[in-house]
């Protein structure tokens, strides 16, 4: 009887199964999402290469207009899966302005396919958890959009400040310069009367 072959990427403790579409810790199943997955798989295969975020966006949703944003959040939620704030390992990293890599030591291996006794014990739970998941990354993905609007807003307001100040500030003062020349005439004439020379009393003779 031949023997069906499993073909796996391995790095660190991880393995990922590519028949499966699964990756495990150790013996033990991280449960990623699809969108997670194939983004996982997508970096592996290009371990030590910079990946663009705009190659990336196309190869995860060939079809449709997605936002960076998008990529950011299956970004966060990978390496959520991957523990990299628990372990202190980084195994993706960021490159501002350009996109990622994944930079840990990736060893492709052939082994002989093995049903998973957690998915033939008990697949509802599986699903259940995946659907956890899903829901995890749709909030943070949400999260970051009220983040934004609210970031726009903040900057808008603000905007508006500095622009009606000055309009403010200009009125003001050419309030002030109307009132000086309204009231200037007045100020005159009683600076005026004010000096008009004194009346010489002569006394009266008999």
């Amino acid at each position: 009887m031949q023997t069906q072959v499993s073909k796996c990427y391995q790095f660190g403790h991880f393995r990922l199964a590519l028949d499966e579409h699964r990756l495990y810790s150790n013996d033990s199943i991280v449960l990623l999402p699809p969108k997670e997955f194939d983004l996982l798989l997508l970096l592996v295969e290009h371990s030590g290469q910079v990946m663009e975020r705009e190659s990336l966006i196309k190869a995860l949703w060939p079809d449709t207009i997605v936002e960076e944003a998008n990529l950011n959040v299956h970004i966060s939620a990978l390496r959520k899966a991957l523990a990299e704030r628990k372990e202190g390992t980084h195994y993706i990293e960021t490159l501002p302005r350009h996109g990622y890599r994944f930079t840990a030591p990736v060893f492709e291996v052939n082994e002989p396919e093995k049903k998973s006794l957690v998915s033939v014990a008990n697949p509802v739970a599986v699903e259940s958890a995946q659907e956890k998941a899903q829901t995890e990354v749709l909030n943070d993905h949400l999260a970051i959009q009220d983040r934004d609007a609210g970031r726009s807003n903040w900057y808008s307001r603000h905007r508006i400040a500095a622009v009606t100040l000055p309009l403010w500030l200009l009125a003001i003062a050419l309030i002030g310069i109307l009132c000086v020349l309204f009231f200037k005439p007045f100020r005159s004439k009683a600076d005026r009367g004010a000096e008009s020379p004194p009346l010489n009393l002569v006394p009266l003779t008999t």
